[in-house]
């Protein structure tokens, strides 16, 4: 191994081992492998079975067993966001070695062994060490010099803050998953001053004030912004309709959109459509009477639980068999990337767009060297995640080395990394007036991309 990349796994197993460094299913032995080896399982046929969208090759395919998909996270709804200046004065330095440590659930005492029925939180998680390494691989060859320390929390808060509370010496931290494990990781932050990057779950409410808090997954706030900046951008004389369900916690969340709207006051303000139909189909909702003859016809659709999968399928259905000759577009959540009742031709009809902080564009060439060099490296096509922790970790990696430890107040220069996401870390105040508290709550990616369901595969609009 390359001196210049140190990879120190804690709490590992032999089998948790071998798919770490194969990610390929045909390793289901709990002896590390010596040598890569490829699957020989050929998947399931179920020509019946659901569909869902696959960035690795932008189409929508079948999945083997939906009730394995991994559970969507839900956004959390209670923050204000005001993008302006830094925080409080950091540590900084430049230094011959930095250290980050990886806090990633992969419960290896519950997986002795690993086939190709893993679970599927396990092997994302899998993916994403996938990525970290090759981006450290990079990194190494361009003389930057990372140590990644790589603990599995076991799934377990107790054995998270364990390790948190172990910690010594890191610059930054990545995870824990669990949300009380990253409130412990808040508090390590706040003591140490360093870093802690929360790159799975949205927007948790902090106790206190924490300028060294970094939420990679913006929240529902951030994603209204980016969708209504679109919309007045490009859409400006659409007629728009924000969506909801007859249920007070739904019709709250559109004030997002309606606040973020208001800031434009040129242009006309958003209706309300709420429905109140009960039925699997909406036989009760008319979607007719509310297309525009003259111009655009606009849906605003805030759910992301897969729970509401089955309520955005009937609205796309039903708005695909009443629309006539309108020009529709709903705008939906990133997790609809994940549904697996959505059917094409109706995401197709409606012009369906989605916001999103991560997205693997299968037509562009950087994406699919990385899935080439993915596959030779470890005998299997990457999930997002790897793509995720790939650009994160030279995001992360470029920044230290430009930067040193005080890298934060620095990174407003947006950043790239090498397959072109941009991570734009904007600080959020609990306190809408930044003059009467200077100290941010914590900060947020709000590099968020707008995709567009065309000739059967989202693709982003530029």
């Amino acid at each position: 191994m390359d001196q210049r990349i140190q990879i120190q796994l804690h709490h590992f197993l032999a089998g948790i081992l071998c798919i770490v460094l194969l990610l390929t299913v045909g390793c289901s032995s709990v002896k590390p492998a010596q040598k890569r080896t490829t699957p020989h399982d050929q998947p399931k046929k179920e020509t019946d079975a659901p569909r869902v969208y696959n960035p690795s090759t932008g189409k929508y395919e079948p999945v083997e067993d939906p009730k394995k998909m991994v559970d969507t996270i839900e956004f959390r709804e209670d923050k204000k966001t005001i993008p302006i200046g830094s925080s409080d004065e950091r540590k900084t330095g430049k230094k011959a070695l930095y250290e980050v440590a990886f806090l990633i659930p992969f419960d290896a005492d519950d997986n002795p062994s690993y086939t190709g029925s893993i679970d599927p939180k396990v092997r994302r998680f899998l993916h994403y060490y996938g990525g970290v390494k090759m981006a450290l691989q990079d990194l190494a060859d361009r003389g930057l010099r990372i140590s990644a320390s790589v603990y599995d929390t076991q799934d377990s808060p107790e054995q998270a803050k364990r390790l948190i509370q172990s910690l010594d010496h890191v610059d930054a931290v990545v995870g824990p998953y669990e949300m009380e494990s990253l409130r412990d990781a808040a508090l390590f932050s706040t003591r140490k001053k360093v870093p802690v990057f929360s790159p799975w779950t949205p927007s948790i409410p902090l106790d206190s004030d924490n300028p060294w808090f970094i939420q990679l997954n913006p929240g529902l706030e951030a994603h209204a912004v980016a969708i209504v900046d679109y919309l007045d951008t490009h859409m400006g004389d659409a007629k728009v309709y924000m969506v909801a369900r007859n249920d007070v916690r739904e019709k709250n969340r559109l004030n997002l959109f309606r606040d973020a709207h208001a800031k434009n006051t040129a242009l006309p303000s958003y209706e309300e459509l709420i429905i109140d139909d009960a039925s699997a189909n909406l036989n009760k909702t008319l979607l007719n009477k509310l297309i525009a003859h003259k111009g655009s016809t606009v849906f605003i659709m805030p759910y992301y639980s897969r729970n509401d999968e089955d309520f955005v399928s009937a609205f796309l259905r039903k708005l695909h068999a009443e629309k006539g000759t309108g020009t529709v577009f709903v705008f939906g959540m990133p997790q609809w990337l994940t549904f697996n009742k959505l059917n094409s031709d109706y995401l197709e009809s409606a012009n369906v767009h989605v916001s999103t902080a991560h997205f693997m564009d299968p037509s562009d060439p950087d994406v699919r060297a990385f899935h080439t060099r993915f596959l030779e490296e470890y005998g299997t096509l990457p999930e997002p995640a790897a793509h995720q922790a790939f650009e994160f970790m030279l995001f992360l990696g470029e920044a230290l080395n430009n930067y040193g430890t005080g890298f934060l107040d620095f990174v407003s220069d947006r950043l790239h990394a090498s397959t072109g996401d941009v991570f734009d870390l904007v600080p959020v105040y609990r306190n809408p007036i930044p003059e009467k508290q200077n100290v941010p709550n914590y900060l947020e990616n709000h590099a968020i991309h707008i995709l567009h369901f065309k000739d059967q595969a989202f693709r982003r609009v530029e």
